[in-house]
């Protein structure tokens, strides 16, 4: 996993970002002509919400050589095309009322290693430590005002141009202190894919079930919640497709759900065991797929933990991340 650090204006993060890899001999993708099409309407949208990501794509292309359209195709594509990554998450209020988090990230081994955890200071914006196995968009972080958010893919039907989960994670570390006002932003701009969207801040938590069609906002289950890869309320399920049975997700969800349930406590040594369990399948280990656990993310929100096991986390060690407590403290 990949430990870069980038900061300043978002045009000079993203120059800066590719021309490195640009060093590196990174060549972009072949991207479909659909998916390239789908892409700059995408990029439309977005620019008018977020102006800044838009810079720092440009920025990225201008470093790594590579055009903007291409570039647009391929990140903004994700998600929409391909639903290949399963994942675990839950949040629980322990008895000091702190809020301790975990994440199992899933997806094809062949990914690991493209995956990066990224340290990012933008100018004016919130910094944030995230992780991700593209360039420039994130799938979970934790930002300098203790706000988590990670999400888990949900089989879909049509997608529509809009934020896919990439841009959106990036985008709710970067502006947000508390779990309400992202749920306000999720609710105000067109959403390109099926996700759910676990949010956790230092007092509350909750799952954010998204798709083109529909926002549904799910509540905790006393002091936890918890997602893997369907939706859960009602109102939204009828936009789901089948399709996920091949990663346990029901399982898993089962699983996280009835350990959080039965344990009235809860530390980060609790929370690695959780996200450890081969047998529950929460650590995902599919070998006929060549799909598993890329890494795992458990934190104490209040104290600003944070701990990171890159691989699975039955065999990987969890290592304190102390970046953005440096960075704080500095302040």
């Amino acid at each position: 996993m990949y430990h870069p650090r980038l900061q300043g204006d978002y045009y000079q993060m993203g120059f800066r970002y590719g021309s490195l890899l640009s060093k590196f001999g990174f060549e972009l993708p072949k991207t479909e002509r659909e998916k390239v099409g789908f892409g700059v309407k995408c990029l439309t949208e977005i620019q008018k919400v977020y102006p800044e990501i838009v810079e720092e794509i440009e920025g990225f292309c201008a470093g790594a050589k590579c055009s903007v359209e291409e570039l647009a195709g391929f990140l903004l594509s994700i998600g929409a095309f391909e639903h290949q990554a399963q994942c675990s998450l839950f949040a629980k209020r322990n008895k000091k009322g702190e809020i301790i988090i975990g994440r199992n990230f899933d997806s094809l081994f062949k990914f690991q290693k493209y995956t990066e955890s990224v340290l990012v200071r933008p100018d004016g914006k919130l910094a944030f430590i995230g992780q991700s196995e593209v360039f420039i968009g994130k799938e979970d972080g934790i930002n300098q005002a203790g706000l988590f958010i990670g999400m888990a893919y949900v089989n879909g039907k049509e997608a529509q141009p809009g934020f896919n989960f990439l841009v959106t994670v990036r985008y709710i570390l970067e502006h947000f202190t508390n779990v309400s006002d992202a749920i306000h932003f999720l609710k105000s701009v067109p959403i390109a894919t099926y996700n759910n969207f676990l949010i956790a801040d230092r007092e509350t938590m909750a799952v954010v079930e998204s798709c083109p069609h529909k926002i549904a906002v799910r509540k905790p289950h006393g002091n936890f919640i918890n997602c893997t890869n369907f939706f859960v309320e009602e109102c939204i399920k009828k936009y789901e497709l089948p399709g996920i049975e091949w990663s346990r997700s029901a399982e898993r969800f089962c699983a996280v759900e009835d350990s959080l349930t039965k344990e009235t406590d809860i530390d980060l040594f609790q929370a690695k065991q959780l996200l450890s369990d081969r047998n529950s399948g929460v650590c995902l280990n599919l070998k006929n797929f060549g799909f598993g656990t890329l890494w795992s993310v458990v934190a104490n929100l209040n104290k600003m933990h944070i701990e990171r096991a890159e691989g699975m986390p039955s065999i990987s060690r969890y290592k304190v991340d102390g970046r953005l407590n440096t960075l704080i403290n500095k302040k």
